[in-house]
């Protein structure tokens, strides 16, 4: 097989869409504790959206990573 740049990098990503909700808004904590989880396991691309319909917005995760 061939190799290339990057072949070690995995190459899941972590869409921060349709993320947990509590009481109809994003639960953060809980989205905090799952985007650490995936972090935390090598992986590192995350897909973010100016805003997710739900109100979160990218600034709100930012500060955390």
């Amino acid at each position: 097989m061939e190799r290339y740049l990057g072949e070690k990098i995995p190459k899941l990503g972590f869409g921060l869409m349709r993320l947990p909700q509590k009481d109809g808004q994003i639960d953060l904590e809980q989205t905090k504790a799952m985007v650490d989880r995936f972090l935390e396991e090598g992986f590192a691309i995350l897909t973010p959206r100016t805003d997710t319909g739900t109100g979160l917005r990218n600034r709100q995760l930012k500060p955390r990573w």
